[in-house]
């Protein structure tokens, strides 16, 4: 009987190693990844794409040799603070691996439908980044975020929606937040 015992006691111990083994390999990742496939060159960017569900050009943005305009508001000229910005936090976007199952997407806010999409196109319109980006998780700073046709969620630092003036979540991107709206510029002393 004390065999029996024993062979079974090794057994259970071989299960839990072997499980516990193959849980911390499906589920360990860096504490932060790199987002970028490649480095973000930002001036060779020739076009941003921003939209929202299945609009994927809600906001378009276009470098032409005098600067950034918006496409969609009859190629007016856009603040380039606010392009810098946005550039700014995308060019170093590292996140926190969070998830990696399709069936929560929707609890990130991270379904095709309810995503805001970015989109960065360089020399010749090719596409640079791709990237969906969800809700603020709760009490913190940052967004949950995905590539389009991967289920790998990761938590970013960066407050992307903010950076499109999405201030209360996911939501179609409007072009007012990106025009230039100075109506005279001149220095103080001039007047």
């Amino acid at each position: 009987n004390l065999t029996i015992l024993a062979v079974v006691l090794v057994a259970l111990i071989a299960v839990s190693l072997l499980q516990k083994f193959s849980h911390r390999r499906a589920t360990s990742r860096p504490a932060a990844a790199s987002l970028l496939t490649t480095e973000l060159d930002r001036e060779s960017l020739m076009r941003i794409a921003l939209g929202f569900g299945a609009d994927s050009t809600a906001v378009v943005l276009e470098r032409l040799p005098d600067g950034w305009v918006a496409r969609t508001a009859w190629n007016m000229a856009v603040s380039q603070q606010r392009v810098d910005d946005l550039l700014k936090s995308l060019g170093d976007l590292a996140g926190e691996y969070r998830s990696g199952t399709a069936d929560v997407l929707g609890d990130y806010g991270l379904q095709r439908e309810q995503a805001v999409s970015i989109k960065l196109f360089g020399q010749d319109f090719q596409p640079v980044l791709d990237l969906l980006v969800g809700k603020q998780p709760m009490g913190q700073v940052g967004n949950f975020v995905r590539r389009p046709g991967d289920a790998n969620v990761y938590l970013t630092r960066a407050s992307l929606l903010v950076n499109l003036g999405l201030y209360s979540g996911p939501a179609r991107p409007a072009t007012r937040h990106f025009l230039d709206l100075e109506a005279y510029k001149g220095v103080r002393e001039d007047v």
